[in-house]
């Protein structure tokens, strides 16, 4: 019996079908990654908006899993500096994920269209993703697979990190120069010192204009580049160091290190291509909401000046203020509202109680699910006692234990010795309880 083989992923020749349920319409091929991944350009139909969409086409269910839980931990990851991720799912024998389009190209776009970059701009840029990469180490995540390619740029040139997990999904992947020495080889339970290096790789190659090879050692003597700046090559060396404890201890040592060094580094000259594509994203305005005579107009500040027939004759005026020296007519006194219409007591009174029952309900529903432990609940353990962090943000220490919204979350723990961890849960609707125990990896008994 012959060994199941996975179906072709689609072409822009032979057509693109709709994916999620018809929701996202694929318009054309952006890339290919290997045998089973490409990225397609598309559309969210229900918005309206244009969409990145990353499509795993495999018979491989195990391959399947891995892609939506590294898909799913990224969707938690929001920051400026990280693409989001709208949207996750399978359709049969594919799992796709749907993140926002950027029209900007990647670093490696930049360099292959205008060479190397001048070192201002490369530190720069390197700056804003070690901002991105900071916040995702926070949060227990390890990218693993950072090259020029999959650090993206607006069009108004702010740099954004895609693609974060993926190398632990595609155990496959072949070396490359930015992988850290000990990631080679197909090892992939590496620190976020692995990072940190490829970060130091890509701003060789931004600088250089040359990707460095898997064999190639990014040492002393392989940075002499007599035009680069000493303080740039000092970061490379220091990024690059062969063993992690030589390196930079985190991705926030390495970005304090090179914005001290920024203000030594020369400017670029104004005749040096930016780092923005176009002008900064467009603004929505009213023109785009329909016919131009639905917008509102612009009220002048000043009435239209006097023609000279209004000027010789007041009496002509339309609109205009009347002379200082005219006294207006009197109006007498303010017509009164029929039916009392500035103050209906019932209606005050009406809204009033509507206040007082939302009020009501609101405490009612705190006190179920918060004191009464109602909501859907979660419990992290972990020995010796350490920092528990739920979504990113710090809730206590272990064991802890307290109410979460229904759905998917990130837990993770962090020790005095810098040892961490992380993991995805489920929590059910209310009254799910879901508990999860870091010394044994496996939910608790």
């Amino acid at each position: 019996m012959s060994e199941p083989t996975d179906p072709p992923i689609p072409d822009m020749a032979e057509g693109l079908s709709p994916i999620g349920d018809g929701r996202y319409e694929l318009t054309h091929t952006l890339s290919k990654g290997g045998s089973h991944a490409a990225l397609y350009g598309g559309t969210d139909t229900q918005l309206g908006q244009p969409r990145a969409i990353k499509i795993l086409t495999t018979s491989d269910s195990a391959l399947r899993s891995r892609f939506l839980e590294e898909c799913t931990t990224t969707m938690a990851l929001r920051h400026p500096g990280v693409v989001d991720v709208y949207d996750v799912g399978t359709e049969g024998d594919q799992a796709y994920m749907v993140t926002e389009m950027l029209r900007g190209g990647s670093l490696l776009d930049w360099v292959r269209q205008n060479g190397a970059m001048p070192s201002r701009t490369a530190a720069e840029a390197i700056l804003g993703a070690l901002n991105a990469l900071i916040f995702a180490h926070m949060n227990f995540v390890v990218h693993g697979d950072l090259k020029p390619s999959n650090l993206l740029l607006t069009r108004s040139g702010a740099v954004k990190l895609t693609d974060f997990g993926l190398v632990r999904v595609f155990e496959d992947l072949e070396d490359h120069g930015y992988l850290a020495p000990e990631q080679r080889g197909g090892r992939t339970q590496v620190d976020a010192r692995a990072d940190v290096y490829a970060l130091g790789a890509i701003l060789y190659m931004l600088v250089s204009g040359k990707e460095p090879s898997a064999t190639e050692r990014l040492d002393a003597g392989a940075l002499q580049m007599g035009s680069i700046p000493d303080d740039i090559l000092a970061v490379i060396e220091q990024a690059t160091e062969y063993v992690p404890d030589d390196r930079y201890e985190s991705a926030q040592s390495m970005l304090d290190d090179l914005k001290l060094r920024l203000d030594s580094l020369p400017i670029p000259d104004a005749d040096a291509p930016p780092l923005a594509s176009a002008p900064a994203e467009p603004t929505l305005n009213f023109g785009d909401l329909g016919d131009e005579s639905s917008a509102p107009r612009a009220v002048p500040l000043l009435p239209p000046k006097a023609t000279e027939d209004e000027a010789a004759d007041p009496s002509k005026l339309t609109g205009t203020p009347a002379p200082v020296n005219q006294r207006l007519p009197s109006r007498g006194p303010p017509e009164e509202v029929e039916g009392s219409q500035l103050f209906d007591p019932k209606l005050y009174a009406v809204a009033g109680l509507a206040v007082v029952a939302a009020l009501t309900f609101l405490v009612l529903a705190i006190s179920y699910q918060f004191l009464l432990g109602g909501g859907p609940q979660l419990e992290v353990q972990s020995y010796p006692p350490s920092l528990i962090y739920v979504d990113g943000t710090y809730v206590g220490q272990s064991p802890w234990k307290g109410p979460v919204p229904a759905g998917t979350h990130v837990i993770g723990f962090r020790m005095e010795n810098g040892t961490s961890g992380r993991q995805t849960v489920d929590v059910l609707s209310s009254g799910g309880y879901a508990c999860w125990n870091f010394r044994s990896n496996r939910a608790c008994e």
